[in-house]
């Protein structure tokens, strides 16, 4: 954030408001900083946060699945699985019983730091998802729906972590190509509707 204030201030550029977007690791950058520094909190961003974009991201540090996914053939491997946890809690984590990381990472997931304040969110996840489980989207739906925050959820049944990354995915049914379409005519409202403030009917 600090390096986002330097360039604004050395282009002369004074946004009144900001959207957080991000995909996997930086859409959950995205909740944890947006969940984190919303306009009521103790320490509010510089920049107020109208809302946040967030697709495929993880929401749970203790999910025992998103663990055994990231340790398979297509993750970072057990080893790798734990130096990222650490990297996320910021004390060392060699198992999800340290009573020691524990906290840490119940704090580390934004799932954990919902509350009726936080800023409008859009969620985008994939049941084919390899990564993080669509129920990562589901639970921060239910915790947002329970706190009394905006948010809209699409789930995409016949696409991947990748979602439309390399465009539209081929081979998907109609019905998940309308699905993509009602997603990026929400995208724009949300922009519409909490950023500028004039809502497309």
């Amino acid at each position: 954030m600090i390096a986002l204030e330097e360039k604004l201030s050395d282009d002369e550029i004074k946004p009144k408001n900001l959207a957080l977007v991000g995909r996997s690791a930086g859409a959950y950058l995205a909740m944890r900083y947006g969940y984190t520094h919303y306009k009521e909190s103790l320490t509010p961003s510089p920049i107020t946060i109208s809302h946040i974009v967030a697709d495929v991201g993880p929401t749970d540090a203790m999910d025992q699945n998103i663990i055994n996914m990231w340790s398979g053939s297509n993750g970072f491997g057990a080893s790798g699985v734990y130096l990222v946890l650490s990297i996320l809690a910021g004390v060392e984590v060699t198992a999800l019983d340290d009573r020691t990381a524990i906290p840490e990472l119940i704090a580390a997931s934004p799932l954990t730091r919902v509350t009726p304040n936080v800023p409008p969110t859009l969620l985008r996840y994939a049941k084919n998802d390899n990564l993080v489980p669509f129920a990562h989207g589901e639970d921060l739906a239910e915790a947002l729906d329970n706190a009394g925050v905006d948010f809209d959820l699409f789930l995409f049944k016949e696409s991947t972590h990748r979602l439309d990354f390399d465009g539209i995915p081929s081979g998907i049914s109609d019905e998940e190509l309308e699905r993509y379409q009602d997603y990026w005519a929400k995208y724009d409202w949300y922009f519409d509707e909490y950023m500028i403030g004039e809502p497309e009917d």
